[in-house]
């Protein structure tokens, strides 16, 4: 929106320039008197605006002064109607139109451990239906292509990331003013031809737009227990996904690897363990203790102690594993500790202090809008969560642009009308009459919705 102000400033200014500067230079010759002869058909043209002008017109303006109560309230009714239009649903409002892009991208991602093989042959999945689908649509669309082994490309939560599970593909379609096909229409079909694979955690298909950045939907999670978020995350964009026009849901907290999570027994905190002190000891077991340092020319080695290599790759070592107590006794370790497998998470993300989880997701603009979404969730969906799992939420990305630039806009709004008003009291010598002038404001914004909702149009901040 940086750029708006500027295109509006410079707008001005060629106005100011050409009325100060131009117009008084073409006024000066309507004082000259006329020169020549009026021509036929512009003397046909000013006798139908005078005859309409002291005809018809007059004779309306003269019945709506009659009837001056009827048209004070046929005005209202106007605009309550039109306001009724835009609060009941039945014109949609974008904050800011996003034009439509060339590139789109395929992002899959297999659950954390899969072979690189694996993923490379869902690849070459990918790629095969997308050349189906460029058959099937008449071709020409497809301009380039570009998949990317081992890390994700383009828009979403997960963009940028690395590692074996990881496959997309990235497309530029031809401009969309020179095809038929729009990107929504492409991504159906593509995703329609993709085959199920085995341990795929999650598969989308977005598009790059102009416009504001982030998606059109974006909500933030936050609690104290990231198991707890996930939850909640994974239960938000399903009730996301069930909602008609919103697709490609997905949060920031992806799975990890399997992960070994022990906890303290009563009588390893009878014996005076801690959670700290058993993970030191569990850490040299398996990281190694440094011993010693030894001094080999200008090189330093380290000397580690740990379990042989056998023993780290077995998990029944931990029922033969023996730890040291505070006494310098040993017990073994399945009596002062119990663990359980459970699947971590490749990160964690803060907000405010606290652990933080965001879900996205993606909006037909033909079908509804994220302002129409946001308005749903907050109805039920999120309200239940927050109390099912005790955690807050809010909306972020295009959604805290929109809100921090329509307070903006407000005090701009009440600053301009002000000016406004000052202005006209100052041409007018009236206090009054400004207000007369001032009060055609609303219903040019109800004709402008009038006018959207005849032509099937969403209405803008522009």
């Amino acid at each position: 929106l940086g750029d708006m102000p500027l295109v509006m400033i410079m707008v001005i200014l060629a106005s100011l320039l050409e009325s100060f500067l131009i117009l008084p230079a073409h006024l000066k010759h309507a004082l000259q008197g006329a020169t020549h002869k009026t021509s036929r058909l512009r003397q046909r043209l000013d006798d139908g605006f005078s005859g309409f002008r002291d005809g018809r017109f007059r004779r309306v303006v003269t019945l709506a002064l009659d009837w001056r109560g009827t048209t004070v309230a046929l005005t209202l009714g106007m605009m309550i109607l039109a306001i009724g239009l835009l609060a009941g649903g039945r014109i949609n409002f974008v904050f800011f139109p996003t034009p439509e892009g060339q590139v789109v991208y395929a992002n899959a991602t297999f659950v954390a451990g899969t072979p690189r093989a694996q993923t490379e042959a869902f690849l070459g999945e990918l790629e095969r239906a997308l050349l189906e689908t460029e058959r099937e649509l008449g071709g020409g669309l497809v301009e380039t292509a570009l998949s990317r082994l081992g890390g994700t490309i383009g828009v979403g939560s997960g963009a940028g990331a690395r590692g074996d599970q990881l496959a997309a593909i990235m497309v530029q379609l031809a401009p969309p003013d020179e095809r038929t096909v729009r990107n929504e229409q492409f991504l159906a079909t593509w995703r329609s031809k993709v085959g199920s694979s085995a341990g795929i955690e999650l598969l989308t298909f977005n598009s790059r737009q102009s416009g504001p950045p982030g998606r059109d939907l974006n909500v933030r999670l936050t609690g104290d227990n990231a198991e707890t978020l996930k939850a909640a995350a994974l239960e938000l964009a399903e009730t996301m996904q069930s909602i008609d026009g919103v697709g490609e849901t997905e949060d920031d907290m992806p799975f990890g690897r399997e992960q070994l999570v022990y906890r303290l027994t009563p009588a390893g905190e009878a014996l005076g363990f801690t959670t700290e002190s058993l993970g030191g000891q569990l850490r040299a077991a398996f990281d190694g203790h440094l011993a010693q340092l030894v001094q080999v020319g200008r090189d330093e080695l380290e000397v580690r102690v740990l379990l042989p290599r056998s023993e780290r790759e077995r998990l029944d070592v931990f029922e033969r594993l023996t730890v040291s107590l505070p006494d310098r006794s040993f017990a073994p370790l399945a009596t002062v500790a119990s663990w359980e497998s459970r699947r971590g998470f490749e990160a964690l993300r803060h907000a405010d202090g606290r652990l933080a989880v965001e879900v996205t997701g993606e909006v037909d603009s033909a079908r509804t809008n994220a302002n129409a979404i946001q308005a749903e969730l907050q109805r039920e969906a999120l309200p239940r969560l927050a109390e099912k799992y005790r955690l807050e939420y809010s909306f972020q990305g295009r959604a805290a642009d929109q809100r921090e630039t329509m307070a903006d806009m407000a005090n701009g709004l009440m600053l301009g009308l002000g000016l406004i008003y000052l202005v006209l009291v100052w041409s007018f010598a009236s206090w009054t009459w400004p207000l007369v002038v001032m009060a055609a404001i609303p219903l040019g914004l109800a004709g402008a919705i009038f006018g959207h909702w005849l032509l099937g149009l969403n209405l803008t901040i522009l």
